[in-house]
């Protein structure tokens, strides 16, 4: 999520630094006049509270709160770091050690009408990399391929049309 698109967004940090979790936002213009809100998630394995669920949740209410309209255009994706989600059935496996981390997390993709796209494993035999959005139909396509670290990467096409900006053209001069 760190690709520079050429359109025009507004960036920022949200999150709670002592929670541990990283998270980033960026507003993106539609050709539609709409916004479509873009987050990358990462949880550090190690945490065994909620807090990282947390902090994702109040940051998702703080952004989603600066809009009018409650039907905004939703995409987080990250390293969620969840083995013991079974997203076929979308519940917690019986064996997990962690189930109330596991529940806050299908708990918050509830409460903001996010749907699971990756349905291969991107570690070992586990989906750790998510990517969920409100906006379902809008997603053509998810694929995991081979990544640059311990896990695979994940690539989604979605049907969405930024709106461009075109600059002026600039006057240079040649001394």
């Amino acid at each position: 999520m760190g690709q520079n698109t050429g359109c025009p967004g507004k960036y920022g940090t949200v999150g709670n630094p002592s929670s541990g979790s990283e998270i980033i936002w960026v507003e993106i213009e539609l050709r539609n006049h709409k916004k479509l809100l873009v987050s990358s998630f990462y949880w550090r394995p190690n945490d065994h509270t909620t807090a990282q669920l947390e902090s994702l949740q109040s940051s998702t209410e703080s952004v989603l709160s600066r809009y009018k309209s409650p039907d905004q255009s939703l995409i987080t994706g990250g390293d969620f770091n969840l083995p013991d989600i079974d997203w076929d059935n979308n519940c917690v496996r019986c064996t997990s050690s962690r189930r109330s981390i596991h529940d806050f997390f299908l708990s918050l993709a509830q409460d903001f009408y996010l749907f699971q796209t990756v349905q291969d494993a991107t570690r070992e035999m586990n989906i750790l990399d998510l990517f969920v959005t409100n906006c379902p139909s809008s997603v053509k396509s998810t694929h995991v391929i081979p990544g640059l670290s311990d896990h695979e990467a994940v690539v989604t096409d979605c049907c969405f049309f930024p709106q461009h900006v075109k600059k002026a053209p600039r006057k240079v001069s040649l001394f």
